[in-house]
């Protein structure tokens, strides 16, 4: 097969499967669909790329001397074979996330925990207990802590039991924590961080679980980066 050829039933066979994923009727455009899908809007340079190659090939493409004129290139192809693997293995996210957390218990030191995220660089701390995460400790819970009850001090004796009133999901004034199951595909990941909840809350953090149930154990957290990241490799 030339590559004419090779394109345009590579072609056929991603609408094909575009279509039947995404319950699409006969007179839809099944690439231009995927172009404005959250999760494939970074593929739509590319995908309206090869709509027009398709289009100059089976409306304006002359031969001469028994060869086409114009000739997809081999990257437009496997650019095909890429969003169709995505399609039918898509990324979950469990394959991008941060799987070594650091958590803490109620019962762990606050003042130790502080000095650990400020030296390692992170925000977020899930308080778990028998491996299921009852609260989200931040930056923001040291302030709430002290402006309710006017405490000056946080000494090395204090810990997360301490802090328990909030440390609860609905305690937080600026972000929410939401339970997604592993498997689900990033794209659900990155449709959850671009929400808005109530009290204009955006979602600080994704706790990964089985099947995305608070009662089950831990597996892994995401954060925007961890979706940006991964939407920057898959580009």
């Amino acid at each position: 097969m030339n590559k004419v050829s090779i394109f345009t039933e590579s072609y056929r066979r991603l609408e094909q499967l575009v279509s039947i994923k995404f319950g699409l009727d006969d007179h839809e455009s099944a690439i231009a669909y995927l172009a404005q899908r959250k999760g494939f809007q970074r593929y739509a340079e590319g995908l309206h790329h090869i709509r027009r190659v398709r289009n100059l090939l089976f409306h304006d493409n002359p031969k001469y001397e028994g060869e086409f004129i114009v000739e997809p290139s081999d990257k437009l192809i496997e650019f095909i074979a890429y969003i169709g693997d995505i399609l039918t293995h898509p990324i979950s996210c469990h394959d991008i996330a941060v799987k070594k957390v650091h958590t803490a218990s109620l019962n762990d030191g606050v003042l130790y925990a502080m000095r650990d995220m400020r030296e390692k660089g992170y925000r977020h701390l899930p308080i778990v207990e028998n491996r299921r995460v009852i609260g989200m400790f931040t930056d923001g819970t040291i302030f709430a802590y002290m402006l309710k009850d006017g405490i000056m001090e946080i000494s090395e004796s204090t810990t997360f039991a301490d802090l328990k009133e909030f440390l609860r999901f609905d305690s937080h004034l600026h972000e929410t924590f939401v339970f997604m199951k592993k498997d689900a595909p990033v794209d659900e990941a990155e449709e959850a961080f671009g929400n808005i909840f109530g009290d204009f809350k955006r979602i600080g953090m994704i706790l990964l679980t089985e099947n995305g149930k608070p009662s089950e154990p831990l597996l892994g957290i995401l954060t925007p980066w961890n979706v940006i990241g991964a939407g920057d490799k898959m580009a």
